[in-house]
């Protein structure tokens, strides 16, 4: 496995919301500014159901790897991932896609 992850890569890791479940894909939005770089990164999860406020990635976004079906990054699901729980990368994605799942990120967290 890698050193460590930058901002746009996909890994795949636990779910914690769903206890014996297998490793999902999830988006690093995270900078090397973030405390503990390589030890743990912000990310959001990404899934194959479609919903109306999901950053969609479709294979043109992809800049390295890929995956098979449409999937979709759900900003208003932010954690920390320890890389200890990071199973392998998949690729990454474009600055444009990290960005736009960014600025929702804020969103969601900014007050009324």
């Amino acid at each position: 496995m890698q050193d460590s992850f930058e901002r746009g890569d996909v890994v795949w890791g636990t779910d914690p919301f769903r206890s014996g479940s297998n490793p999902r894909p999830w988006l690093v939005l995270s900078t090397e500014r973030h405390p503990f770089h390589g030890e743990e990164y912000v990310c959001t999860l990404m899934t194959t159901t479609e919903r109306e406020s999901a950053v969609r990635v479709t294979q043109s976004d992809w800049v390295v790897g890929g995956l098979s079906d449409r999937w979709y990054v759900s900003p208003w699901v932010p954690m920390t991932m320890k890389h200890s729980v990071i199973v392998r990368g998949q690729g990454s994605v474009r600055d444009s896609v990290v960005d736009r799942v960014s600025e929702a990120v804020v969103y969601y967290l900014a007050p009324n």
